[in-house]
């Protein structure tokens, strides 16, 4: 639940302020509209918080700038949807432009739950420790051969540093 506690605030947030937003326009609440309006202050910055934190998380960091300058691209080209959204509203009133908006908002925050809950039914992969793979393996007086092997340079320098730190004790 953790890691996608913050798509649930920023779901949870946004159906408040459509709601609120609801509330204004049937009703005329000028509290509403202040409500919706502190409530869409507090959820942007968490957006860009959020969305940066999702890119890396799921695609890594070493492709961070590629994924994440394209995720802002996509939302650039979905800001120019404001005035045929506006031409809309002022043909078909603004409730049915909030209800497409609520509907498209609800798809998009599905994306990272099911991305999360699939990621859940995947059983991970066993990770041993340097220390395990350490003991498991045997040393040779020449350790160049074991440093071509599938345990790479890392390990290989990790269990040199563990075979002198064993051999200071």
């Amino acid at each position: 639940f953790r890691s996608v506690g913050g798509y649930f605030v920023l779901l949870g947030a946004y159906a408040l302020f459509s709601l609120l937003m609801a509330a204004f326009s049937q009703f005329n609440l000028r509290s509403a509209a202040y409500l919706a309006f502190a409530v869409f202050a507090f959820c942007r910055p968490l957006f860009y918080s959020l969305n940066a934190s999702f890119c890396g998380q799921q695609f890594g960091y070493a492709t961070f700038g590629k994924i994440f300058g394209l995720v802002t691209t996509i939302s650039g080209f979905a800001n120019l949807l404001v005035q045929p959204l506006e031409a809309i509203a002022r043909d078909h009133g603004f409730a049915f432009v909030r209800s497409a908006l609520l509907v498209a908002q609800l798809l998009t925050a599905a994306l990272p739950i099911l991305v999360t809950l699939r990621q859940r039914r995947t059983p991970r992969p066993r990770r041993e420790s340097v220390r395990q793979i350490v003991r498991q393996t045997s040393f040779k007086d020449d350790t160049s051969g074991l440093q071509q092997s599938l345990l790479g340079g890392e390990v290989m320098r990790a269990m040199v540093r563990v075979r002198s730190f064993d051999s200071l004790g």
